[in-house]
């Protein structure tokens, strides 16, 4: 949970509904690249989602014990 919130910038409490959305005073921009490939990711079989995912999974682990 901790990294997918890293990834949108929020606090855990905000994605799991505990914390109030506290509104953006700016004008939001265009989506940023993870945000398109999120996207593009959703629309996949569900099969492949899990290997995205794991793939995903297992290059942060690497990355974050570097």
């Amino acid at each position: 949970m901790e990294q997918i919130a890293r990834i949108f910038g929020v606090p855990v409490s905000e994605l799991l509904g505990l914390a109030k959305v506290q509104p953006s005073a700016r004008k939001p921009g265009p989506p940023s690249r993870l945000q398109e490939l999120t996207g593009q990711l959703s629309k996949l079989p569900r099969g492949q989602q899990k290997i995205v995912i794991r793939m995903l999974e297992g290059f942060l682990k690497t990355s974050k014990s570097s």
